[in-house]
């Protein structure tokens, strides 16, 4: 059977397997909410990453915590790798029903694991939890949409992490460009936030950044990429379910607005503003320098 993208063969036959009690889950009738978890899981690029990065930085004896844990399936990944105990967090009880059945069926002790339901974002761990190792990717692309600084920052306010604690990812860098109605780029993408999540203290971004044009054309949009850092040093960017490029309304004179003309060595001032894990995409100011 083809395993890509999967290196490790011990990976793959876990994914197998979280995918194949997954599927029996709903065959049961499990409610495994909107689907979001069971689409993630299924885009084996963006899983067979995440696996091996918490494989590399996952180390026997660490305590690690699984936020927005989902499938359970990088939280077992710890396991696997001997982490002295993971600690699952997820909203939806049918799935945190499943990462108990999955993480003892696997034959792990109780005191290895515990399954949390609640929100990542306010959880309360056990008394004297000391977190080595936290794993979350509740990310939206430009942090829209998910709580990913909230998750961490709760578990950093509640004293759970140390100066040493290791976060997969650890940051994002997000960065924007505008583009036409057919997606071609108009200016050089420009970053305009920067989050490393254990540390950060702004409730979102408000910025101005500026732009370049490097080719003719009628800016549609604003598009916003982001790429995730690990304690590592790599990098990863979009994934088919994970930090997917978005477009963005641009606005000028405050209406909404589709014929901004730019050129090359045009620039162009951007005016970005929204809350991280704001549901909504924000709107894109713009002015001529």
């Amino acid at each position: 059977m083809r395993c890509e993208p999967f290196t490790n063969q011990r990976l793959f036959r876990l994914y197998e397997h979280v995918r194949d009690t997954l599927n029996d889950f709903k065959t049961m009738g499990g409610d495994i909410g909107s689907g979001m978890g069971e689409a993630c899981l299924k885009d084996k690029e963006r899983t067979a990453t995440l696996m091996d990065k918490v494989w590399t930085l996952t180390t026997p004896g660490q305590e690690v915590a699984d936020l927005g844990a989902g499938s359970g399936i990088l939280g077992l990944t710890a396991l696997l790798r001997e982490a002295k105990h993971v600690h699952f967090v997820d909203q939806n009880p049918y799935l945190t029903s499943m990462i108990h059945f999955l993480a003892t069926t696997m034959g792990f002790d109780n005191d290895r694991f515990s399954v949390n339901a609640g929100d990542a974002a306010s959880i309360a761990l056990a008394p004297g939890t000391r977190l080595d190792h936290v794993i979350c990717e509740l990310i939206g692309t430009g942090l829209i949409g998910e709580s990913q600084v909230q998750a961490v920052q709760n578990l950093v306010g509640k004293g759970y992490t140390h100066t040493g604690t290791i976060y997969t990812p650890e940051s994002s860098v997000s960065t924007v460009e505008l583009v036409d109605v057919h997606s071609r780029a108009l200016t050089q993408p420009v970053p305009y936030s920067t989050v490393r999540f254990s540390s950060e203290t702004a409730a979102g971004v408000q910025t101005s950044v500026t732009v370049r044009g490097v080719r003719e054309g009628v800016a549609a949009s604003a598009l916003i990429r982001t790429e995730l850092e690990y304690h590592d040093g790599s990098r990863t960017g979009a994934f088919k379910n994970l930090c997917k490029p978005r477009k963005a309304l641009l606005v000028r004179e405050d209406k909404p607005s589709w014929d901004i003309l730019v050129e090359p060595g045009t620039q162009l001032e951007l005016r970005i503003e929204y809350a991280f894990g704001q549901r909504q995409m924000p709107k894109v100011f713009v002015q001529a320098h």
